[in-house]
C-alpha cells in the first residue's frame, strides 16, 4: 500500500532556498548560511549562547541577519554595486522589520552584536 502525506512548513520569518535537485537559490540565501556560519562560531565560544539562540524568536534571528548584512553592506560600495537587486531587497526588508516589528528588529540587532563579538574573540 502506498501512502502519502503532505507536510506545511510556516515561518513568520521568510523561508528561503538553498538549492537541490533541480532548485535555484534564493536572494541572499549564501549570505544566510554565512551569517548562520558565524553563530554556530559564537556557539562554540561563548558560554549559554546556544541556548540564547535556540530561544530567540525566529524573527529575532532573521532580523539579526539583515542586520549584519546591511551593515556589510553599507561598508562596501563594491557589494552594493555588484548585487544592486539584494541590496534593495536587503533595505526594503530592514525598512519592514523596522516599521512592522520593532522589538524584534532591536532584539535582533542586539543578538546579532552579540554572536559578532563571540565569534570575532580570540
Amino acid at each position: 500500500m502506498l501512502r502519502a502525506g503532505i507536510a506545511v512548513l510556516t515561518s513568520p520569518a521568510p523561508l528561503l532556498s538553498r538549492g537541490g535537485h533541480s532548485q535555484g537559490w534564493d536572494a541572499g540565501a549564501e549570505k544566510l548560511g554565512a551569517f548562520f556560519g558565524r553563530v554556530l562560531l559564537a556557539i562554540d565560544y561563548a558560554p549559554g549562547f546556544e541556548a540564547r539562540a535556540a530561544r530567540a524568536d525566529p524573527v529575532v534571528r532573521y532580523g539579526a541577519f539583515i542586520a549584519d548584512t546591511m551593515a556589510r553592506y553599507r561598508a562596501s560600495h563594491p557589494l552594493r554595486a555588484e548585487q544592486p537587486e539584494l541590496w534593495a531587497l536587503l533595505q526594503a526588508e530592514e525598512r519592514r522589520l523596522r516599521k512592522d516589528r520593532p522589538s524584534e528588529w532591536a532584539a535582533g540587532v542586539a543578538f546579532g552584536r552579540e554572536a559578532t563579538r563571540a565569534s570575532s574573540a580570540p
